[in-house]
């Protein structure tokens, strides 16, 4: 998995490419950590290019959410290709997290 960090006026972007399997869970919580603590716990992952996700990296997900939700911020998400939003849905996380189809929105928001 290749994982990129943005900083844009308001929230840290971070992208997502390829699978986020077991082994990049460590790459996955540490982008998250420091994207939180670098935007003012405001966050949305761009998950325009990720084809698989894996529980344990829901979980990095999960977590993240609660921690900048609980500091004031948020962790939103970008552009879930299908197979991802299924996997949300079946999950219901698409309950937790709020979803958009552009940047402009999810910063916005």
């Amino acid at each position: 998995m290749k994982i990129t960090t943005e900083a844009t006026e308001g929230a840290a972007v971070i992208r997502f490419v390829g699978a986020a399997d077991i082994a990049a869970v460590e790459a996955i919580r540490r982008a998250f950590n420091e994207s939180v603590q670098a935007a003012g716990n405001r966050v949305v992952c761009d998950l325009s290019c990720m084809d698989f996700i894996c529980s344990d990296a829901l979980g990095v997900f999960i977590s993240a959410h609660e921690t900048a939700k609980d500091a004031g911020g948020y962790v939103r998400l970008l552009q879930p290709q299908d197979r991802i939003r299924d996997i949300l849905a079946t999950t219901q996380l698409n309950r937790l997290f709020d979803i958009y189809d552009s940047l402009d929105a999810a910063l916005s928001a």
